[in-house]
């Protein structure tokens, strides 16, 4: 048991621990979050943009359904490919029309959009947590003498 709860707390430690910038603020702490998250994947080429504006700021991104827990995403699903940015007034904006997604998907990958440590890795230390706080207590119980009955032949 306290396998599982130092477990919790460094999890817990490791989602609250400062982030690198994204393209979109970053959301209130929450335990399970679902919606959607953007993935920054890297600048626009300025003369490319004529069909959206042209303003000097945007960038590629993904813009992916997410689940996750503590910060660390178990799941990233349905991403589609966007053009964010922010205008004069700190706002946050994206294009997700046809020829935005063209260009940013045949500029970059999802694998572009770099993730830090904890959202990307999370998820295999939450598993590990949890199949040793399962042998944990399955070698107590035995230990103590309630584990299953001998086998007879």
């Amino acid at each position: 048991m306290r396998a599982l709860v130092a477990g919790v707390a460094l999890s817990a430690l490791l989602a609250l621990a400062p982030r690198a910038a994204r393209a979109s603020p970053p959301p209130r702490f929450a335990i399970v979050r679902t919606g959607q998250a953007f993935f920054e994947a890297g600048p626009i080429d300025r003369l490319s943009l004529t069909d959206v504006g042209g303003a000097p700021d945007y960038r590629g991104a993904y813009r992916c359904d997410v689940l996750s827990l503590f910060g660390a995403y178990l799941f990233r699903t349905d991403c589609t490919p966007v053009i964010v940015f922010h205008d004069g007034g700190g706002q946050f904006h994206f294009d997700d029309g046809p020829a935005a997604q063209t260009r940013v998907g045949s500029q970059y990958a999802l694998s572009d959009a770099p993730l830090d440590f904890w959202p990307a890795h999370g998820r295999w230390l939450f598993l590990g947590v949890f199949v040793l706080a399962l042998v944990w207590t399955a070698i107590s119980a035995h230990l103590r003498g309630g584990g299953p009955p001998p086998h007879r032949p």
